[in-house]
């Protein structure tokens, strides 16, 4: 039986990714579980991994944030090979054989739309390179199809990075996830500033705060746009003292209105969600659980 073989977030990932029948090649082995997207979600393919991120971050990894004049194909829209196409204000995908939508993420291959060979909730892909489909198992599964269950305590060290097995199932550490706690999962300790906007209107919104170097102070101001039914997160470095000289103060304006509100945030992480209109804006705090992420 072949299982998934996993050394630690600093080694080498080795993920079993099976191609089927149809692909008529010997299982490959990829890397997506080894480098966690940031912000984004991992794109798994034979050999290597795509990270596509959320508007306004990008780099390998999603962890870095778009600047001004960056393309918007830096954040890697486009999924099961597509090329991304840059119009200035918005994108487009073109899409590999098999593939749709406006990202690509729709699979049209008949093996994975009408025969499905994967099973047990594994993911049925395309491989770009030969149009030919191939399985990556989730969970306790194994197998070209992800047909074989794993019994995952009776192989030797079977949870990774201080993790333990108990009941078919490892238990990680603070800081890992995955089946075998294979994935090193930073925590994010940046002050999280959110804001959500159920307003008929546009918002410009920042944060302005002070950062040191050395003995020399210097002001920060980080900005942002949200329209009706957006939302928008502001990351600020745990070194800037709340509780400073000047903190960190957080304002929105109503775009041709008027201003919303302008504070000082007294602890993170905050949320604030802001409605009515542009001459008669209103806002309150709000419980972060209403976010997405």
């Amino acid at each position: 039986m072949t299982f998934l073989k996993v050394l630690s977030f600093s080694a080498a990932f080795t993920l079993a990714v099976f191609f089927s029948s149809f692909d008529h090649t010997s299982a490959q082995t990829g890397v997506c579980t080894n480098f966690t997207c940031r912000y984004g979600e991992c794109e798994q393919f034979p050999t290597t991994y795509v990270c596509h991120c959320p508007a306004q971050v990008k780099g390998q990894n999603c962890d870095y944030r778009m600047q001004a004049g960056d393309s918007l194909c830096l954040s890697n829209p486009c999924w099961n090979g597509g090329t991304c196409n840059d119009l200035g204000t918005d994108w487009y995908c073109t899409c590999p054989s098999g593939a749709t939508g406006k990202d690509c993420r729709q699979i049209t291959t008949a093996a994975c739309q009408f025969n499905n060979p994967c099973r047990n909730n594994a993911v049925c892909m395309v491989n770009p390179a030969s149009n030919g489909v191939f399985c990556v198992c989730t969970g306790a599964w194994t197998g070209s199809f992800c047909e074989t269950p794993v019994t995952l305590c009776s192989i030797q060290t079977p949870c990774y990075n201080g993790g333990s097995c108990i009941n078919n199932i490892c238990v990680c550490q603070a800081n890992f996830t995955g089946f075998q706690c294979e994935t090193y999962r930073p925590v994010n300790t940046d002050h999280v500033i959110k804001i959500l906007n159920k307003g008929w209107y546009l918002a410009d919104i920042w944060v302005d705060y002070e950062q040191q170097s050395g003995l020399t102070k210097f002001p920060v101001q980080q900005r942002g746009q949200i329209g009706l039914n957006g939302d928008y997160a502001f990351y600020v470095p745990r070194s800037v003292v709340l509780e400073g000289e000047l903190g960190i103060v957080f304002t929105a304006w109503a775009v041709a209105g008027v201003r919303i509100f302008s504070i000082r945030v007294p602890s993170t992480p905050l949320c604030v969600h802001t409605w009515g209109t542009t001459l008669f804006p209103a806002w309150t705090f709000i419980d972060c659980a209403q976010f997405k992420s």
